[in-house]
């Protein structure tokens, strides 16, 4: 909806919206609490259901957001290309991450992962390099609940470890 409106910082919806409202800087859909956009200063509620596909897509100053733990889904390329994206917590509520949630996270450098859910398996961040995306799944399969942290010098040699 927003995609690459890289300076926003700010969304609000008319109170007399129906269909939308605004919180945290967040664009929610009120029939099914789904944020459907989001900007470089949103905090996302607590209550949102599903982070809807491409809510963060381009959202280039974004570094750092928390998901709480109504959360349950979080949809395909949800976080796509936050270019400035460091660090991520995944609650144990949510139960499916859609293809490619952070494809193109570049800064991305510590994953946590508080549920030993099987849907973990779209954690992409790096456009071609699959072999980094598939170290952080492999893992994540072999260590489950706990923090990860990406280390080496480029993105052929990273590699993930369990704190």
């Amino acid at each position: 909806m927003f995609g690459n409106c890289w300076s926003l910082t700010s969304i609000v919806v008319n109170s007399g919206n129906t269909v939308y409202r605004s919180e945290g800087n967040c664009l929610i859909q009120i029939a099914d609490n789904a944020l459907i956009a989001g900007c470089s200063a949103s905090v996302i509620p607590n209550g949102v259901i599903s982070i809807n596909d491409l809510a963060f897509y381009g959202c280039l100053s974004l570094t750092n957001i928390t998901i709480p733990n109504s959360v349950m889904s979080i949809g395909a390329g949800a976080f796509y290309d936050s270019i400035s994206l460091t660090g991520i917590t995944i609650p144990d509520s949510v139960t499916s991450i859609g293809d490619n949630a952070f494809y193109g996270c570049s800064s991305l450098i510590t994953v946590t992962f508080e549920g030993a859910n099987t849907e973990f398996n779209s954690i992409y961040t790096f456009p071609g390099v699959n072999s980094y995306s598939g170290s952080m799944l492999q893992a994540y399969q072999l260590g489950g609940i706990g923090t990860y942290n990406r280390q080496g010098s480029n993105s052929y040699t990273w590699t993930w470890t369990k704190e």
